[in-house]
């Protein structure tokens, strides 16, 4: 696969396709989860107003996490240049913006008096094919690339930011393994929340799946700017971190079960 642009014009203005890939994903996630709502019981004002929340805190925590992995490069640069500063107002991490989007979504359950599970399995396949659509972005830029390969399933970038004009390198089109997966996920998410009640069960199915599957394909990749720390990558631990969590809550629902029974 060789991807000759990260952008095209539309008359004298260039436009990348990251930007445009990623609002479609946005769009993408928001008719999910309208079409979620009713499933789940929620009132379509609900789910806008949650989901005007999860936005807000979800740029400010991608923002947030995306300046602190990269301040070791920074420092290594020596200082702050204009066009690192362009660089860290331009990045994002989606783990900052899961963690912060779904703080967002729990204030406004916690504020509003609304079902915390109900309305996580009203964003979980949302979310899920909406990044898968976002990482196609990902992989049109030329960001988060993986590891060089010689085998056939590879892409090559000819006009991108993250790379040389021209570069021959053979990379793993890591991001669009994580866009397939990311479509397994959102099957399996819609798939529990039409076949089980409604409260939080998609949501977790959506963690436990994505924290596995980030991890592991967090080993694939080859751009340097994700943090590191024992050789293993932020992600990796927020990875770990996300799937503890998802089993915490298992386990919690589960102790729960068993007292009711006694």
């Amino acid at each position: 696969m060789v991807i000759k642009s990260s952008y095209f014009y539309i008359g004298s203005v260039r436009v990348g396709y990251y930007i445009v890939l990623m609002a479609l994903g946005l769009l993408v996630a928001c008719a999910v989860s309208l079409a979620n709502a009713k499933r789940c019981g929620a009132r379509l004002r609900d789910v806008l107003l949650a989901g005007v929340f999860a936005v807000v805190g979800g740029l400010f925590g991608a923002k947030l996490l995306f300046i602190i992995v990269s301040l070791p490069q920074l420092a290594e640069a020596g200082k702050l240049t204009w066009r690192t500063a362009f660089g860290l107002l331009n990045g994002g991490t989606f783990y900052g913006g899961l963690l912060f989007g779904g703080l967002a979504v729990l204030l406004y359950c916690l504020l509003f008096h609304r079902p915390i599970g109900k309305f996580f399995d009203v964003y979980a396949g949302g979310i899920a094919l909406g990044l898968a659509v976002g990482r196609i972005g990902c992989l049109i830029a030329g960001c988060c690339y993986g590891v060089e390969t010689a085998g056939g399933f590879y892409v090559v970038y000819l006009d991108s930011p993250d790379h040389p004009a021209g570069d021959p390198t053979h990379y793993l089109p890591v991001q669009l393994l994580e866009s397939l997966c990311l479509v397994v996920i959102f099957a399996v998410c819609e798939i529990l929340l039409f076949t089980a009640e409604p409260r939080g069960n998609s949501a977790l199915a959506f963690g436990f799946l994505y924290a596995a599957a980030r991890f592991v394909l967090e080993c694939f990749r080859g751009d340097a700017a994700r943090g590191f720390l024992l050789g293993i990558s932020t992600s990796q631990y927020l990875s770990v971190a996300l799937f503890l969590l998802c089993y915490a809550l298992v386990l919690r629902r589960a102790i729960g079960k068993l007292r009711a029974l006694r």
